[in-house]
């Protein structure tokens, strides 16, 4: 069975270009191997992820990001099962608002694009990441 879980969490510090870097060739990384799809928006030393695949692989995975020292402050927004992906061509889409990785090949303009999907027929995940794209501070 497929899932689809959505988290928050704050940096523990100020992060650099190169631990954005570092923490994107990892993840994409990690979540080839384990089948594992999804995007992750970075604002402000705020991170929402959006994980999608089978469901205890994205279990290990969330334990995993949550022992990770970088983040604390963890909360599990959503967590349901699906039967197709939103991001399933994604190994780890990105956007950070802050520009500090435009280069990556994993880069979005999600948080910059002014036109929105309809709202009739767009997932619940999609929603949260757009709820956090307006009202970032």
């Amino acid at each position: 069975m497929e899932s689809q879980s959505v988290y928050v969490s704050s940096a523990a510090f100020d992060l650099s270009q190169d631990d954005i870097q570092g923490i994107l060739v990892q993840s994409r990384l990690k979540n080839e191997e384990s089948g594992l799809s999804g995007m992750l928006l970075f604002h402000d030393g705020n991170f929402i992820q959006v994980l999608e695949g089978e469901r205890g692989r994205v279990a290990a995975t969330l334990a995993r990001i949550g022992r990770d020292p970088r983040h604390r402050g963890m909360i599990h927004m959503l967590d349901r099962p699906i039967e197709k992906r939103e991001f399933g061509d994604w190994r780890m889409g990105f956007i950070s608002s802050d520009e500090i990785v435009r280069e990556h090949e994993a880069f979005s303009d999600f948080m910059m694009a002014v036109s929105e999907p309809a709202g009739e027929g767009i997932g619940y995940a999609l929603r949260l990441l757009q709820n956090f794209k307006h009202t970032r501070r």
